[in-house]
């Protein structure tokens, strides 16, 4: 007996998976100090630009606030009520260490929540719950915190990137977190989980089909066509190489469209929305038959050119390494994750960011372009960066190569080293922008504007009306 349990405990198998477990658990650990040192941090978050006007607006209470944004600036309903609720409302009624770091706690929860939904596609639903929830909390603060390294990393290096205005507006400016990050990510994680093959196909799921689809097409012309494309494309393939419940399953992605359709309808034809076009008509912009060929060849290389940089650049790889170890580990450690159904997401989510990407470049040249317009974006390039990472991680692990789980915890540390510089970086420009704004207008010269801008100056000055906490 004695024999049998020493041949046991010295199984190769075993012994690696126990050091796959101590090295999960420590890199959670980690993860965890990071994500509460980050989080601590945020208390010193003060608002930005149109974040007072939007505290003013939301005086009027959580839908009065909405209607008025609705009838007068956007008809965009998701991203305003979104905006509305976690940006404005705290602004109004909160003290100053939970007005702004609400959004963008919420922000990284729903990050989380994206890789959390992947994690569970691979093996964690089938489990059950408990299995999942356990799972899900080992991954939830690496995946906050490559999020941060995802923007802030590149800010390190001595190149410029387009993540750099990036990094500084989805941290300061809580705006942009409400009506791209926070929406983008919930969005892609509830249609992961309403289309996974696992799933039952009952009219409720045609039913959740239908509002996931309208609260999609109500996050405007941008998001709800890039959508539109992605649905139509999902619905060839699945008709081309689905054999099972495939009738049901073409039936839920219909039912997603038209929400969608209506959706973009709402939007479009919205007071607020005609109101908003008044101002950024572009005359000078045609859709001529004879310009459509011109358009097309001038989006296909900007499309390459936007989506391939945010893809691809110091960030991505650390993202990348980082996953590619959790994956490994993870594989080793949870014998029953199909690491293999990993590739598809990302292939899925590529396809969408280029048709995300597509749709962004008509909008801005209908109306005007600004770097925050590809928030949405950079949320889908870190799903595809963090899948593919963790798909060649479990790729990795059932090679068997001897000391595969040495390179396996140097690439989580490569990755974790990042993190922790990445985290610092961040919170120390919160500080930083917090004493600043304490003597007056805290501007971050060329991204982000502050009281000094005259607009600016009037609903901070209204603000503090409002909420005498900012007075």
């Amino acid at each position: 007996m004695l024999a049998v349990q020493r041949e046991k405990e010295l199984d190769p198998g075993l012994i690696e998976s126990r050091l796959s477990t101590r090295v999960l658990i420590a890199a959670s650990v980690v993860s965890w100090v990071l994500v509460l040192w980050v989080f601590n941090a945020a208390r010193y978050l003060r608002p930005v630009a149109d974040d007072y006007c939007i505290g003013v607006r939301a005086d009027l209470g959580p839908i009065g606030g909405f209607v008025n944004d609705f009838l007068t600036w956007s008809g965009f309903v998701t991203p305003s009520f979104l905006t509305n609720l976690f940006v404005g409302i705290p602004l109004a009624n909160g003290p100053l260490w939970f007005a702004s770091s609400i959004t963008f706690v919420l922000a990284g929860i729903s990050i989380a929540f994206l890789v959390a939904t992947v994690f569970g596609l691979i093996g964690g639903f089938d489990n059950g719950f408990k299995t999942w929830f356990i799972r899900a909390f080992l991954i939830a603060p690496l995946a906050l915190v490559s999020w941060w390294t995802f923007l802030w990393f590149p800010l390190e290096m001595s190149t410029d990137s387009p993540m750099d205005e990036l990094a500084i507006g989805l941290t300061h400016w809580q705006n942009l977190n409400s009506a791209y990050v926070i929406p983008t990510a919930l969005i892609l994680g509830a249609a992961l989980l309403l289309f996974r093959d696992s799933l039952k196909r009952t009219w409720w799921v045609t039913l959740l089909s239908v509002v996931l689809g309208l609260v999609t097409g109500l996050m405007g012309p941008t998001f709800g066509l890039a959508a539109l494309l992605t649905l139509v494309l999902l619905a060839i393939w699945i008709a081309q190489h689905d054999s099972e419940g495939k009738r049901r399953k073409l039936l839920d992605l219909l039912f997603a469209g038209l929400g969608v359709v209506v959706g973009l309808g709402i939007a479009y034809l919205s007071p607020g929305t005609q109101a908003r076009a008044s101002i950024f008509e572009s005359n000078e912009v045609t859709f001529a038959p004879d310009s459509l060929v011109g358009w097309i060849m001038g989006i296909i290389p900007e499309n390459f050119t936007m989506f391939g940089e945010l893809l691809f650049h110091w960030g991505s790889l650390i993202l990348i390494v980082l996953f590619v170890g959790l994956g490994f580990l993870a594989t080793r450690k949870f014998m029953d994750l199909k690491t293999e159904k990993v590739l598809p997401i990302a292939i899925g989510l590529a396809t969408f960011g280029v048709a995300l990407t597509s749709a962004t470049i008509v909008t801005d040249a209908l109306s005007y372009g600004a770097y925050w317009h590809s928030s949405s974006i950079a949320v889908v390039a870190y799903g595809v960066c963090a899948s593919v990472g963790f798909w060649a991680g479990g790729l990795l692990a059932r090679q068997g190569f001897e000391s595969a789980v040495l390179v396996a915890s140097f690439a989580l540390l490569v990755g974790l080293t990042g993190g922790i510089g990445s985290s610092l970086d961040l919170s120390t420009s919160i500080v930083e922008r917090e004493a600043a704004w304490r003597d007056g207008p805290a501007p971050i010269k060329g991204i982000i504007e502050d009281r000094e801008v005259d607009w600016i100056g009037n609903c901070a000055v209204q603000l503090a009306e409002v909420n005498p906490t900012f007075s």
